[in-house]
């Protein structure tokens, strides 16, 4: 949906859960904003329980991690020679980032579709022991699956908030 005008969004946050809603709370105030959406880890249900007791929309996100794809098409073509390496000249040319709806990853006629910039991130950087939480849909034996276990995870920029 998309965001309004008088709406505040929180992305980042650390610190106790409850002074984070207190400053909140009077930041909104101050703001006079009418809304707020607040992303937090999926493991945070204090955050989660205390943004439902103040009536705020909260969205809980999976990558633990201050990073975030903000370019996918930009992003993918950055890192084609990094897939050539990996993968050979070939392999790599037959892979593909569509973002005209809903991001999808192609190889012939295998697929993946992510739900939004969120979920490329968590396939891109989620670390190995992590990897089984990705519900790609894809077979055992996927041309595609293999393509994306030789590719990713890639290593994370620097500690700290990265946007790419």
């Amino acid at each position: 949906d998309s965001k309004k005008p008088d709406a505040l969004t929180i992305a980042e946050m650390a610190g106790p859960r409850w002074a984070i809603v207190q400053a909140l709370a009077q930041l909104l105030d101050e703001r006079g904003a009418g809304k707020l959406c607040l992303h937090h880890l999926g493991c945070d249900r204090e955050m989660a329980e205390l943004a439902r007791s103040f009536g705020w929309r909260s969205k809980p996100r999976g990558f633990h991690g201050t990073v975030g794809i903000i370019d996918p098409l930009g992003f993918w073509q950055a890192c084609a020679p990094l897939f050539a390496e990996r993968l050979g000249a070939g392999r790599a040319g037959r892979l593909r980032l569509a973002a005209d709806g809903p991001l999808r990853i192609t190889c012939g006629d295998e697929q993946i579709e992510l739900d939004g910039t969120g979920e490329l991130t968590n396939l891109v950087f989620l670390a190995p022991h992590r990897r089984s939480e990705l519900a790609t849909g894809l077979p055992p034996g996927s041309d595609l699956a293999a393509m994306l276990n030789e590719l990713f995870p890639l290593p994370l920029v620097d500690y700290g908030l990265n946007y790419i």
